[in-house]
């Protein structure tokens, strides 16, 4: 599975994500400039995220992220440009 590049970027309407599969690519910029964004929990174990997904992100925001350290990749700025908590379980 994968979510494309920006395809949820600038979504005001967007306040909660909830991704529980076994095999994903998260695209740059994915959620990027979400305003409204306060929570987000990514539970994969084989996971690979993009350049400043959550970019624009304000400091209201918790993001989670549950994976396999050895079957986990980021890249080096997935977090940069945001402003959110981040939670990384592995």
């Amino acid at each position: 599975r994968e979510l494309e590049e920006q395809i949820f970027a600038n979504c005001e309407k967007l306040k909660v994500i909830n991704i529980n599969v076994a095999d994903i690519t998260i695209g740059s910029e994915c959620f990027s400039n979400c305003k409204n964004l306060t929570d987000c929990e990514i539970k994969s174990s084989n996971l690979t995220v993009g350049k400043y997904v959550f970019k624009g992100t304000d400091k209201k925001c918790l993001i989670k992220v549950t994976t396999s350290k050895n079957r986990a990749s980021f890249s080096k700025e997935w977090k940069s440009g945001s402003k959110a908590k981040f939670n990384i379980l592995y």
